[in-house]
């Protein structure tokens, strides 16, 4: 069965509007995946670092199942918990700012995995 994950980019570059993007998961990880977990995807040319930030079973309407992509692997770094991911989603809109920027300035650079 598919399963889905909405997947927040560390990182973006100020242009890009959005900074949540959904992305299959591979069945080989499906039993892995916990909320706030850092993943490797797949975005553009690149490949970024990304924290997972729900899990569903359901295709999303917009998207067709060729449209989606694969996540690539998992850090094995437990990035956030649920309740700091969604703490720091009221930062971001308390103060008009990126989530995608609010993460990225809230976990210390040792932290987060880098990708060259």
């Amino acid at each position: 069965m598919l399963l889905c994950a909405d997947v927040l980019i560390e990182a973006l570059p100020a242009h890009v509007e959005r900074n949540i993007f959904t992305y299959s998961v591979p069945e080989s990880l499906q039993t892995q995946l916990k909320i706030g977990m850092e993943v490797i995807v797949p975005f553009g040319r690149q490949t970024r670092v990304g924290y997972l930030l729900r899990t569903y079973r359901k295709r999303p309407e917009h998207l067709e199942k060729n449209q989606l992509k694969a996540i690539s692997q998992l850090t094995g770094k437990q990035g956030m918990d649920e309740t700091y991911l969604k703490w720091l989603a009221y930062i971001s809109k308390y103060y008009l700012s990126s989530f995608s920027q609010v993460v990225t300035t809230a976990i210390p650079r040792r932290l987060s995995t880098r990708i060259r």
